[in-house]
C-alpha cells in the first residue's frame, strides 16, 4: 500500500510542478511579446 502512495504522491508532484512550469512559459511569453 504504502508502494502505491508512494507512486500517487509522485505522479501528483510531477502534474504540480508540471503545471507551475506550464503557467511560468505562458507568463514568460506574454512578457516577451508586450515587449
Amino acid at each position: 500500500m504504502s508502494c502505491w502512495q508512494g507512486i500517487v504522491k509522485t505522479a501528483h508532484w510531477v502534474i504540480k510542478t508540471e503545471f507551475f512550469f506550464s503557467l511560468t512559459l505562458e507568463f514568460l511569453k506574454q512578457r516577451f511579446i508586450q515587449v
